[in-house]
Protein backbone atom coordinates (compact mmCIF):
# COMPACT_ATOMS: atom_id res chain seq x y z
CA UNK A 1 0.00 0.00 0.00
CA UNK A 2 2.92 2.36 0.72
CA UNK A 3 3.93 2.15 -2.94
CA UNK A 4 0.44 3.22 -4.01
CA UNK A 5 0.54 6.11 -1.53
CA UNK A 6 3.91 7.27 -2.83
CA UNK A 7 2.72 7.15 -6.43
CA UNK A 8 -0.48 9.04 -5.58
CA UNK A 9 1.70 11.88 -4.30
CA UNK A 10 2.79 12.52 -7.88
CA UNK A 11 -0.84 12.66 -9.10
CA UNK A 12 -2.12 15.17 -6.48
CA UNK A 13 -0.79 18.28 -8.32
CA UNK A 14 -3.04 17.34 -11.25
CA UNK A 15 -6.20 16.66 -9.26
CA UNK A 16 -8.23 19.10 -11.37
CA UNK A 17 -7.38 17.25 -14.58
CA UNK A 18 -8.01 13.97 -12.75
CA UNK A 19 -11.47 15.19 -11.68
CA UNK A 20 -12.46 15.93 -15.28
CA UNK A 21 -10.90 12.65 -16.44
CA UNK A 22 -13.05 10.76 -13.91
CA UNK A 23 -16.15 12.63 -15.15
CA UNK A 24 -15.27 11.53 -18.70
CA UNK A 25 -14.80 7.94 -17.48
CA UNK A 26 -18.20 7.97 -15.79
CA UNK A 27 -19.78 9.23 -19.03
CA UNK A 28 -17.98 6.49 -21.00
CA UNK A 29 -19.18 3.85 -18.53
CA UNK A 30 -22.80 5.09 -18.61
CA UNK A 31 -22.94 5.38 -22.42
CA UNK A 32 -21.33 1.94 -22.80
CA UNK A 33 -24.07 0.46 -20.63
CA UNK A 34 -26.82 2.44 -22.41
CA UNK A 35 -26.23 1.05 -25.91
CA UNK A 36 -27.41 -2.55 -25.22
CA UNK A 37 -30.53 -1.09 -23.59
CA UNK A 38 -31.38 0.81 -26.79
CA UNK A 39 -31.11 -2.46 -28.72
CA UNK A 40 -33.47 -4.10 -26.21
CA UNK A 41 -35.96 -1.23 -26.67
CA UNK A 42 -35.78 -1.56 -30.47
CA UNK A 43 -36.36 -5.32 -30.33
CA UNK A 44 -39.00 -5.26 -27.60
CA UNK A 45 -41.02 -2.19 -28.50
CA UNK A 46 -40.27 -0.44 -31.80
CA UNK A 47 -40.26 -3.56 -33.99
CA UNK A 48 -43.11 -5.35 -32.22
CA UNK A 49 -45.44 -2.30 -32.41
CA UNK A 50 -44.37 -1.35 -35.99
CA UNK A 51 -43.91 2.22 -34.75
CA UNK A 52 -41.51 3.92 -37.23
CA UNK A 53 -41.31 7.14 -35.20
CA UNK A 54 -40.34 5.27 -32.04
CA UNK A 55 -37.76 3.30 -34.04
CA UNK A 56 -36.25 6.52 -35.45
CA UNK A 57 -36.19 8.27 -32.08
CA UNK A 58 -34.53 5.24 -30.45
CA UNK A 59 -31.88 5.13 -33.19
CA UNK A 60 -31.30 8.89 -32.85
CA UNK A 61 -30.85 8.51 -29.10
CA UNK A 62 -28.40 5.67 -29.73
CA UNK A 63 -26.47 7.84 -32.22
CA UNK A 64 -26.29 10.73 -29.73
CA UNK A 65 -25.10 8.29 -27.07
CA UNK A 66 -22.32 7.01 -29.37
CA UNK A 67 -21.29 10.61 -30.15
CA UNK A 68 -21.13 11.49 -26.43
CA UNK A 69 -19.18 8.26 -25.80
CA UNK A 70 -16.65 9.27 -28.48
CA UNK A 71 -16.08 12.74 -26.97
CA UNK A 72 -15.83 11.35 -23.42
CA UNK A 73 -13.44 8.61 -24.57
CA UNK A 74 -11.17 11.25 -26.16
CA UNK A 75 -11.38 13.39 -23.01
CA UNK A 76 -10.40 10.56 -20.65
CA UNK A 77 -7.56 9.39 -22.93
CA UNK A 78 -6.10 12.88 -23.35
CA UNK A 79 -6.40 13.91 -19.70
CA UNK A 80 -4.98 10.64 -18.33
CA UNK A 81 -2.20 10.75 -20.93
CA UNK A 82 -1.36 14.30 -19.81
CA UNK A 83 -1.42 13.38 -16.10
CA UNK A 84 0.65 10.26 -16.73
CA UNK A 85 3.32 12.04 -18.74
CA UNK A 86 3.58 14.91 -16.24
CA UNK A 87 3.84 12.43 -13.39
CA UNK A 88 6.60 10.46 -15.14
CA UNK A 89 8.36 13.71 -16.10
CA UNK A 90 8.39 14.76 -12.43
CA UNK A 91 9.50 11.34 -11.19
CA UNK A 92 12.28 11.05 -13.77
CA UNK A 93 13.54 14.52 -12.79
CA UNK A 94 13.37 13.58 -9.10
CA UNK A 95 15.37 10.39 -9.50
CA UNK A 96 17.96 12.20 -11.65
CA UNK A 97 18.25 15.07 -9.15
CA UNK A 98 18.69 12.54 -6.34
CA UNK A 99 21.38 10.76 -8.35
CA UNK A 100 23.27 14.05 -8.69
CA UNK A 101 23.60 14.35 -4.91
CA UNK A 102 24.34 10.73 -4.03
CA UNK A 103 27.86 10.15 -2.68
CA UNK A 104 30.68 9.13 -4.99
CA UNK A 105 30.73 5.73 -3.29
CA UNK A 106 27.37 4.90 -4.90
CA UNK A 107 28.83 5.43 -8.37
CA UNK A 108 31.92 3.40 -7.55
CA UNK A 109 29.77 0.50 -6.33
CA UNK A 110 27.09 0.66 -9.07
CA UNK A 111 27.56 0.05 -12.79
CA UNK A 112 26.49 2.86 -15.12
CA UNK A 113 24.16 0.53 -17.02
CA UNK A 114 22.40 -0.41 -13.77
CA UNK A 115 21.74 3.26 -13.01
CA UNK A 116 20.53 3.99 -16.54
CA UNK A 117 18.16 1.02 -16.38
CA UNK A 118 16.35 2.57 -13.39
CA UNK A 119 15.82 5.85 -15.25
CA UNK A 120 14.86 4.30 -18.60
CA UNK A 121 13.53 0.73 -18.31
CA UNK A 122 11.86 0.94 -14.89
CA UNK A 123 10.35 4.35 -15.60
CA UNK A 124 9.00 2.97 -18.90
CA UNK A 125 7.05 0.21 -17.13
CA UNK A 126 5.62 2.70 -14.67
CA UNK A 127 4.80 5.11 -17.50
CA UNK A 128 3.02 2.32 -19.38
CA UNK A 129 0.75 1.71 -16.40
CA UNK A 130 0.04 5.38 -15.59
CA UNK A 131 -0.69 6.42 -19.17
CA UNK A 132 -2.66 3.36 -20.26
CA UNK A 133 -3.54 1.37 -17.16
CA UNK A 134 -5.11 3.92 -14.80
CA UNK A 135 -7.93 4.59 -17.29
CA UNK A 136 -8.98 0.94 -17.18
CA UNK A 137 -8.45 0.71 -13.42
CA UNK A 138 -11.09 3.41 -12.87
CA UNK A 139 -13.47 2.72 -15.75
CA UNK A 140 -13.69 -1.06 -16.17
CA UNK A 141 -14.94 -1.84 -12.61
CA UNK A 142 -17.76 0.70 -13.16
CA UNK A 143 -18.77 -0.92 -16.46
CA UNK A 144 -18.56 -4.40 -14.91
CA UNK A 145 -20.65 -3.48 -11.84
CA UNK A 146 -23.15 -1.63 -14.01
CA UNK A 147 -23.51 -4.57 -16.41
CA UNK A 148 -23.97 -7.03 -13.50
CA UNK A 149 -26.60 -4.75 -11.90
CA UNK A 150 -28.61 -4.48 -15.13
CA UNK A 151 -28.22 -8.24 -15.66
CA UNK A 152 -29.81 -8.83 -12.22
CA UNK A 153 -32.61 -6.45 -13.18
CA UNK A 154 -33.27 -8.38 -16.41
CA UNK A 155 -33.04 -11.87 -14.88
CA UNK A 156 -31.62 -12.58 -11.45
CA UNK A 157 -31.33 -16.33 -12.08
CA UNK A 158 -29.08 -15.87 -15.12
CA UNK A 159 -27.10 -13.20 -13.28
CA UNK A 160 -26.35 -15.65 -10.46
CA UNK A 161 -24.62 -17.92 -12.97
CA UNK A 162 -22.32 -14.98 -13.82
CA UNK A 163 -21.35 -14.65 -10.15
CA UNK A 164 -20.46 -18.36 -10.06
CA UNK A 165 -17.90 -17.87 -12.85
CA UNK A 166 -16.31 -14.60 -11.63
CA UNK A 167 -14.49 -16.13 -8.55
CA UNK A 168 -12.63 -18.56 -10.83
CA UNK A 169 -11.51 -15.65 -13.03
CA UNK A 170 -10.53 -13.58 -9.96
CA UNK A 171 -8.43 -16.45 -8.59
CA UNK A 172 -6.63 -16.77 -11.93
CA UNK A 173 -5.94 -13.02 -11.93
CA UNK A 174 -4.54 -13.14 -8.37
CA UNK A 175 -2.20 -16.09 -9.01
CA UNK A 176 -0.93 -14.78 -12.34
CA UNK A 177 -0.47 -11.26 -10.93
CA UNK A 178 1.65 -12.53 -8.05
CA UNK A 179 3.89 -14.43 -10.43
CA UNK A 180 4.10 -11.44 -12.77
CA UNK A 181 5.49 -9.09 -10.09
CA UNK A 182 8.15 -11.60 -9.05
CA UNK A 183 9.10 -12.24 -12.68
CA UNK A 184 9.22 -8.53 -13.54
CA UNK A 185 11.69 -7.84 -10.72
CA UNK A 186 13.97 -10.51 -12.19
CA UNK A 187 13.53 -9.17 -15.72
CA UNK A 188 14.39 -5.61 -14.70
CA UNK A 189 17.51 -6.90 -12.98
CA UNK A 190 18.55 -8.81 -16.10
CA UNK A 191 17.91 -5.92 -18.50
CA UNK A 192 20.00 -3.74 -16.17
CA UNK A 193 22.81 -6.31 -16.53
CA UNK A 194 22.48 -6.12 -20.33
CA UNK A 195 22.65 -2.30 -20.19
CA UNK A 196 25.69 -2.42 -17.90
CA UNK A 197 27.65 -4.83 -20.11
CA UNK A 198 26.67 -2.93 -23.27
CA UNK A 199 27.80 0.40 -21.79
CA UNK A 200 31.05 -1.16 -20.60
CA UNK A 201 31.79 -2.69 -24.02
CA UNK A 202 31.03 0.49 -25.97
CA UNK A 203 33.12 2.70 -23.66
CA UNK A 204 36.01 0.22 -23.80
CA UNK A 205 35.85 -0.56 -27.53
CA UNK A 206 39.38 0.77 -28.16
CA UNK A 207 40.91 -1.62 -25.63
CA UNK A 208 38.73 -4.48 -26.88
CA UNK A 209 40.00 -4.02 -30.43
CA UNK A 210 43.69 -3.60 -29.65
CA UNK A 211 43.61 -6.75 -27.49
CA UNK A 212 41.60 -8.66 -30.11
CA UNK A 213 38.84 -9.47 -27.58
CA UNK A 214 35.86 -9.04 -29.94
CA UNK A 215 34.92 -12.74 -29.77
CA UNK A 216 35.24 -12.81 -25.98
CA UNK A 217 32.99 -9.76 -25.60
CA UNK A 218 30.54 -11.18 -28.13
CA UNK A 219 30.21 -14.33 -26.00
CA UNK A 220 29.97 -12.27 -22.79
CA UNK A 221 27.14 -10.18 -24.20
CA UNK A 222 25.43 -13.27 -25.62
CA UNK A 223 25.48 -14.89 -22.16
CA UNK A 224 23.97 -11.89 -20.32
CA UNK A 225 21.44 -11.45 -23.12
CA UNK A 226 20.48 -15.14 -22.81
CA UNK A 227 19.80 -14.69 -19.08
CA UNK A 228 17.54 -11.75 -19.92
CA UNK A 229 15.79 -13.85 -22.59
CA UNK A 230 15.17 -16.71 -20.14
CA UNK A 231 13.76 -14.31 -17.53
CA UNK A 232 11.55 -12.58 -20.10
CA UNK A 233 10.28 -15.95 -21.36
CA UNK A 234 8.66 -16.48 -17.96
CA UNK A 235 6.73 -13.24 -18.41
CA UNK A 236 5.67 -14.40 -21.88
CA UNK A 237 4.36 -17.66 -20.37
CA UNK A 238 2.33 -15.77 -17.75
CA UNK A 239 0.93 -13.33 -20.32
CA UNK A 240 0.18 -16.17 -22.73
CA UNK A 241 -1.68 -18.11 -20.03
CA UNK A 242 -3.82 -15.21 -18.80
CA UNK A 243 -6.03 -14.71 -21.89
CA UNK A 244 -6.82 -18.43 -22.49
CA UNK A 245 -7.65 -19.01 -18.80
CA UNK A 246 -10.06 -16.08 -18.68
CA UNK A 247 -11.49 -17.05 -22.06
CA UNK A 248 -12.05 -20.63 -20.87
CA UNK A 249 -13.99 -19.63 -17.75
CA UNK A 250 -15.87 -16.90 -19.64
CA UNK A 251 -16.86 -19.24 -22.46
CA UNK A 252 -17.98 -22.03 -20.12
CA UNK A 253 -20.02 -19.50 -18.15
CA UNK A 254 -21.50 -17.97 -21.32
CA UNK A 255 -22.53 -21.37 -22.70
CA UNK A 256 -24.22 -22.26 -19.42
CA UNK A 257 -26.01 -18.91 -19.31
CA UNK A 258 -27.17 -19.10 -22.96
CA UNK A 259 -28.41 -22.67 -22.43
CA UNK A 260 -30.35 -21.69 -19.32
CA UNK A 261 -31.64 -18.52 -21.00
CA UNK A 262 -32.84 -20.46 -24.06
CA UNK A 263 -34.52 -22.93 -21.73
CA UNK A 264 -36.40 -20.04 -20.05
CA UNK A 265 -37.45 -18.64 -23.48
CA UNK A 266 -38.85 -22.06 -24.46
CA UNK A 267 -40.75 -22.17 -21.17
CA UNK A 268 -42.11 -18.64 -21.78
CA UNK A 269 -40.38 -17.24 -18.69
CA UNK A 270 -38.07 -14.94 -20.68
CA UNK A 271 -38.58 -13.00 -23.93
CA UNK A 272 -36.15 -13.22 -26.83
CA UNK A 273 -35.54 -9.45 -26.55
CA UNK A 274 -34.56 -9.83 -22.88
CA UNK A 275 -32.30 -12.79 -23.70
CA UNK A 276 -30.52 -10.83 -26.45
CA UNK A 277 -30.19 -7.82 -24.12
CA UNK A 278 -28.81 -10.10 -21.40
CA UNK A 279 -26.33 -11.58 -23.89
CA UNK A 280 -25.21 -8.07 -24.84
CA UNK A 281 -24.67 -7.15 -21.20
CA UNK A 282 -22.83 -10.44 -20.76
CA UNK A 283 -20.57 -9.34 -23.59
CA UNK A 284 -20.23 -5.97 -21.83
CA UNK A 285 -18.93 -7.85 -18.76
CA UNK A 286 -16.48 -9.91 -20.82
CA UNK A 287 -14.54 -6.90 -22.13
CA UNK A 288 -13.90 -5.30 -18.67
CA UNK A 289 -12.91 -8.67 -17.20
CA UNK A 290 -10.31 -9.23 -19.94
CA UNK A 291 -9.01 -5.68 -19.57
CA UNK A 292 -8.80 -6.07 -15.78
CA UNK A 293 -6.73 -9.24 -16.25
CA UNK A 294 -4.30 -7.35 -18.50
CA UNK A 295 -4.41 -4.42 -16.08
CA UNK A 296 -3.47 -6.61 -13.13
CA UNK A 297 -0.39 -7.82 -15.00
CA UNK A 298 0.42 -4.20 -15.87
CA UNK A 299 0.00 -3.16 -12.21
CA UNK A 300 2.35 -5.89 -11.01
CA UNK A 301 4.99 -4.81 -13.54
CA UNK A 302 4.57 -1.18 -12.44
CA UNK A 303 4.84 -2.10 -8.75
CA UNK A 304 8.03 -4.07 -9.39
CA UNK A 305 9.47 -1.12 -11.34
CA UNK A 306 8.38 1.31 -8.59
CA UNK A 307 10.22 -0.72 -5.97
CA UNK A 308 13.44 -0.38 -7.96
CA UNK A 309 12.87 3.35 -8.61
CA UNK A 310 12.15 4.19 -4.95
CA UNK A 311 15.11 2.02 -3.94
CA UNK A 312 17.33 4.68 -5.53
CA UNK A 313 15.29 7.68 -4.33
CA UNK A 314 15.45 6.32 -0.75
CA UNK A 315 19.24 6.05 -0.77
CA UNK A 316 20.70 8.34 1.86
CA UNK A 317 22.55 11.46 0.72
CA UNK A 318 25.42 11.17 3.17
CA UNK A 319 27.16 14.36 2.09
CA UNK A 320 24.31 16.51 3.35
CA UNK A 321 24.31 20.24 4.02
CA UNK A 322 24.42 21.31 7.67
CA UNK A 323 21.21 23.24 8.51
CA UNK A 324 23.30 26.29 9.50
CA UNK A 325 25.90 25.89 6.73
CA UNK A 326 27.64 29.17 5.91
CA UNK A 327 28.22 30.76 2.51
CA UNK A 328 32.01 31.21 2.36
CA UNK A 329 32.88 33.54 -0.47
CA UNK A 330 35.52 34.49 -1.37
CA UNK A 331 37.91 32.12 0.39
CA UNK A 332 41.62 32.84 0.94
CA UNK A 333 42.77 29.27 0.46
CA UNK A 334 44.28 28.01 3.70
CA UNK A 335 43.69 24.25 4.07
CA UNK A 336 44.20 22.16 7.22
CA UNK A 337 43.75 18.45 8.01
CA UNK A 338 43.39 17.68 11.71
CA UNK A 339 43.79 14.02 12.68
CA UNK A 340 41.67 12.82 9.75
CA UNK A 341 40.63 9.17 9.46
CA UNK A 342 38.69 7.82 6.50
CA UNK A 343 37.57 4.33 5.52
CA UNK A 344 36.04 2.98 2.38
CA UNK A 345 33.68 0.21 3.47
CA UNK A 346 35.66 -1.90 5.93
CA UNK A 347 39.02 -0.76 4.59
CA UNK A 348 40.78 2.03 6.47
CA UNK A 349 42.29 4.34 3.83
CA UNK A 350 43.58 7.36 5.78
CA UNK A 351 45.03 7.11 9.28
CA UNK A 352 45.49 10.27 11.30
CA UNK A 353 46.31 12.76 8.53
CA UNK A 354 47.65 16.11 9.81
CA UNK A 355 48.53 18.73 7.21
CA UNK A 356 48.57 22.50 6.86
CA UNK A 357 48.78 24.42 3.58
CA UNK A 358 48.87 28.19 3.87
CA UNK A 359 47.37 30.61 1.39
CA UNK A 360 49.42 30.70 -1.82
CA UNK A 361 51.58 27.68 -0.94
CA UNK A 362 52.18 24.66 -3.14
CA UNK A 363 51.79 21.27 -1.47
CA UNK A 364 52.85 18.14 -3.32
CA UNK A 365 51.48 14.72 -2.38
CA UNK A 366 53.77 11.88 -3.45
CA UNK A 367 54.15 8.22 -2.68
CA UNK A 368 53.32 4.77 -4.03
CA UNK A 369 50.02 4.33 -5.92
CA UNK A 370 46.88 3.35 -4.01
CA UNK A 371 47.96 4.79 -0.68
CA UNK A 372 45.39 7.59 -0.25
CA UNK A 373 46.73 10.66 -2.11
CA UNK A 374 43.62 11.15 -4.30
CA UNK A 375 41.38 10.46 -1.30
CA UNK A 376 43.01 13.38 0.55
CA UNK A 377 42.07 15.87 -2.20
CA UNK A 378 38.60 14.33 -2.58
CA UNK A 379 37.94 15.13 1.07
CA UNK A 380 38.74 18.81 0.45
CA UNK A 381 35.99 19.04 -2.20
CA UNK A 382 33.61 16.99 0.03
CA UNK A 383 33.24 14.14 -2.40
CA UNK A 384 33.56 12.22 0.86
CA UNK A 385 33.39 13.18 4.53
CA UNK A 386 35.97 11.88 7.02
CA UNK A 387 35.05 9.25 9.60
CA UNK A 388 36.69 11.44 12.22
CA UNK A 389 38.86 14.53 12.42
CA UNK A 390 38.41 17.87 10.64
CA UNK A 391 39.19 19.38 7.26
CA UNK A 392 39.37 23.16 7.54
CA UNK A 393 39.30 25.89 4.89
CA UNK A 394 40.17 29.35 6.19
CA UNK A 395 39.51 28.03 9.70
CA UNK A 396 36.02 26.67 8.91
CA UNK A 397 35.17 22.97 9.01
CA UNK A 398 34.10 22.08 5.45
CA UNK A 399 31.01 20.36 6.90
CA UNK A 400 29.85 23.76 8.19
CA UNK A 401 30.24 25.48 4.79
CA UNK A 402 27.80 25.22 1.89
CA UNK A 403 29.30 22.63 -0.40
CA UNK A 404 28.74 24.64 -3.58
CA UNK A 405 30.46 27.70 -2.10
CA UNK A 406 33.56 25.51 -1.58
CA UNK A 407 33.50 23.74 -4.94
CA UNK A 408 32.92 26.94 -6.94
CA UNK A 409 36.27 28.24 -5.68
CA UNK A 410 38.27 25.07 -6.27
CA UNK A 411 39.68 24.07 -9.65
CA UNK A 412 40.37 20.37 -10.18
CA UNK A 413 42.27 18.56 -12.91
CA UNK A 414 41.53 14.88 -12.20
CA UNK A 415 43.79 11.99 -13.11
CA UNK A 416 41.03 10.46 -15.24
CA UNK A 417 40.12 13.17 -17.75
CA UNK A 418 36.36 13.50 -18.31
CA UNK A 419 35.16 15.70 -21.17
CA UNK A 420 31.62 16.09 -22.50
CA UNK A 421 30.30 15.79 -26.03
CA UNK A 422 30.04 19.28 -27.49
CA UNK A 423 32.48 21.93 -28.60
CA UNK A 424 35.90 22.85 -27.26
CA UNK A 425 34.47 26.21 -26.19
CA UNK A 426 31.69 24.52 -24.18
CA UNK A 427 34.14 22.19 -22.45
CA UNK A 428 36.46 24.99 -21.34
CA UNK A 429 33.51 27.15 -20.25
CA UNK A 430 32.18 24.23 -18.18
CA UNK A 431 34.47 25.58 -15.44
CA UNK A 432 32.71 28.95 -15.65
CA UNK A 433 29.40 28.86 -17.53
CA UNK A 434 29.23 32.64 -18.04
CA UNK A 435 32.86 32.97 -19.19
CA UNK A 436 33.58 35.59 -21.84
CA UNK A 437 35.41 34.91 -25.11
CA UNK A 438 38.59 36.50 -23.79
CA UNK A 439 38.47 34.40 -20.59
CA UNK A 440 38.12 31.19 -22.61
CA UNK A 441 41.05 32.07 -24.87
CA UNK A 442 43.16 33.18 -21.89
CA UNK A 443 42.56 29.88 -20.10
CA UNK A 444 43.38 27.93 -23.27
CA UNK A 445 46.63 29.87 -23.71
CA UNK A 446 47.60 29.28 -20.07
CA UNK A 447 47.07 25.54 -20.58
CA UNK A 448 49.05 25.59 -23.84
CA UNK A 449 45.91 24.59 -25.74
CA UNK A 450 45.23 27.70 -27.85
CA UNK A 451 47.65 26.77 -30.63
CA UNK A 452 46.28 23.29 -31.32
CA UNK A 453 42.70 24.60 -31.03
CA UNK A 454 43.22 27.32 -33.65
CA UNK A 455 44.82 24.77 -35.98
CA UNK A 456 41.61 22.73 -36.01
CA UNK A 457 39.22 23.44 -38.94
CA UNK A 458 36.47 24.76 -36.64
CA UNK A 459 38.72 26.16 -33.93
CA UNK A 460 36.91 26.62 -30.62
CA UNK A 461 33.66 25.38 -32.23
CA UNK A 462 35.18 21.95 -32.98
CA UNK A 463 32.97 19.07 -31.84
CA UNK A 464 35.15 16.76 -29.72
CA UNK A 465 32.83 13.72 -29.60
CA UNK A 466 31.89 11.59 -26.61
CA UNK A 467 34.60 11.79 -23.92
CA UNK A 468 36.67 13.91 -26.33
CA UNK A 469 37.33 10.86 -28.51
CA UNK A 470 38.39 13.08 -31.47
CA UNK A 471 41.31 14.53 -29.50
CA UNK A 472 44.61 13.05 -28.39
CA UNK A 473 45.25 12.26 -24.73
CA UNK A 474 47.49 15.32 -24.34
CA UNK A 475 44.93 17.61 -25.98
CA UNK A 476 42.18 16.32 -23.67
CA UNK A 477 44.36 16.92 -20.65
CA UNK A 478 45.15 20.49 -21.70
CA UNK A 479 41.42 21.20 -22.09
CA UNK A 480 40.88 19.83 -18.57
CA UNK A 481 43.55 22.20 -17.25
CA UNK A 482 41.96 25.14 -19.08
CA UNK A 483 38.57 24.19 -17.64
CA UNK A 484 40.01 24.19 -14.10
CA UNK A 485 41.90 27.49 -14.29
CA UNK A 486 39.21 29.52 -16.11
CA UNK A 487 37.38 30.05 -12.82
CA UNK A 488 40.60 31.49 -11.27
CA UNK A 489 40.22 29.21 -8.27
CA UNK A 490 41.55 30.03 -4.82
CA UNK A 491 42.54 26.37 -4.43
CA UNK A 492 43.90 24.44 -7.42
CA UNK A 493 44.12 20.64 -7.28
CA UNK A 494 46.26 18.88 -9.90
CA UNK A 495 46.01 15.10 -9.84
CA UNK A 496 48.73 13.95 -12.25
CA UNK A 497 47.84 16.96 -14.41
CA UNK A 498 50.67 16.47 -16.90
CA UNK A 499 50.77 12.67 -17.05
CA UNK A 500 49.38 12.46 -20.62
CA UNK A 501 51.61 15.17 -22.11
CA UNK A 502 54.70 14.87 -24.23
CA UNK A 503 57.91 16.36 -22.83
CA UNK A 504 57.65 19.61 -24.80
CA UNK A 505 54.03 20.27 -23.80
CA UNK A 506 54.77 19.30 -20.22
CA UNK A 507 57.58 21.83 -20.01
CA UNK A 508 55.39 24.59 -21.45
CA UNK A 509 52.51 23.77 -19.13
CA UNK A 510 54.75 23.53 -16.08
CA UNK A 511 55.96 27.05 -16.87
CA UNK A 512 52.37 28.27 -17.25
CA UNK A 513 51.25 26.49 -14.08
CA UNK A 514 54.15 27.96 -12.12
CA UNK A 515 52.82 31.43 -12.97
CA UNK A 516 49.22 30.42 -12.18
CA UNK A 517 50.16 28.79 -8.87
CA UNK A 518 51.54 32.05 -7.51
CA UNK A 519 48.01 33.36 -7.06
CA UNK A 520 46.34 30.51 -5.17
CA UNK A 521 46.89 27.54 -2.92
CA UNK A 522 47.87 24.53 -5.01
CA UNK A 523 47.85 20.84 -4.14
CA UNK A 524 49.68 18.63 -6.62
CA UNK A 525 49.61 14.84 -6.80
CA UNK A 526 52.54 13.56 -8.81
CA UNK A 527 54.38 10.34 -9.53
CA UNK A 528 57.11 12.08 -11.52
CA UNK A 529 58.93 13.73 -8.66
CA UNK A 530 60.84 16.02 -11.02
CA UNK A 531 57.61 18.04 -11.39
CA UNK A 532 57.36 18.92 -7.68
CA UNK A 533 60.93 19.88 -6.81
CA UNK A 534 59.96 23.51 -6.27
CA UNK A 535 56.89 22.82 -4.08
CA UNK A 536 56.79 24.66 -0.73
CA UNK A 537 55.95 21.40 1.02
CA UNK A 538 56.09 17.78 -0.05
CA UNK A 539 54.07 15.22 1.91
CA UNK A 540 55.02 11.57 1.37
CA UNK A 541 51.95 9.34 1.77
CA UNK A 542 52.41 5.64 2.46
CA UNK A 543 49.74 3.17 3.61
CA UNK A 544 47.32 5.97 4.49
CA UNK A 545 49.78 7.93 6.64
CA UNK A 546 52.03 10.92 6.05
CA UNK A 547 55.40 9.41 6.73
CA UNK A 548 57.57 12.38 5.65
CA UNK A 549 56.98 16.13 5.27
CA UNK A 550 59.34 18.84 4.10
CA UNK A 551 60.92 20.50 1.08
CA UNK A 552 62.64 18.59 -1.68
CA UNK A 553 66.10 19.16 -0.22
CA UNK A 554 65.01 18.39 3.34
CA UNK A 555 63.46 15.10 2.29
CA UNK A 556 66.51 14.05 0.27
CA UNK A 557 68.66 14.61 3.35
CA UNK A 558 66.37 12.36 5.44
CA UNK A 559 67.23 9.47 3.07
CA UNK A 560 63.80 7.93 3.60
CA UNK A 561 61.03 6.84 1.24
CA UNK A 562 61.10 10.10 -0.76
CA UNK A 563 64.81 9.76 -1.37
CA UNK A 564 64.34 6.18 -2.61
CA UNK A 565 61.44 7.18 -4.89
CA UNK A 566 63.39 10.15 -6.31
CA UNK A 567 66.54 8.21 -6.99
Amino acid sequence: MSLYKRLIKYVIPYRRQLFFAIICMLVVAITTLALPWFIKVILANALSTHNILQLNLTLLAAFVTVFIWTLAQYGQNFLMGYIGQKMIYTLRNEIFEHLMFLPLKFYKDTQTGQIMSRIINDIFLLENFVVFGVIHMLKEPLVLLGAISIAFYLNWQLALLVLVVIPFIALSIFILGKKMKKTTLKIQGKIADVSAVLQEIISGIHVIKVFGMESYEKDRFKEVNKRYFNAFLKRVKITAASAPLVHFFSTVGTLAIIWFGAYQVLKGILTIADLIAFALYLASMSSPIKKLVDLNLLIQQALAASERIFEVIDLEIKIAEHPQAKELSPILGKVEFKDVYFSYGDELILKGINLEVNQGEVLALVGPSGNGKTTIVNLITRLYDPDSGQIMIDGYDVREIKTQSIRQQIGVVPQEIILFSGTIRENIAYGKIDASESEIISAAKAANAHEFITNLPDGYETQIGEQGVKLSGGQRQRLAIARAIIRKPKILILDEATSSLDSESETLIQTALTEIMRHQTTIVIAHRLSTVINADKIAVVDKGRIVELGTHHELLQQKGLYSRLYL
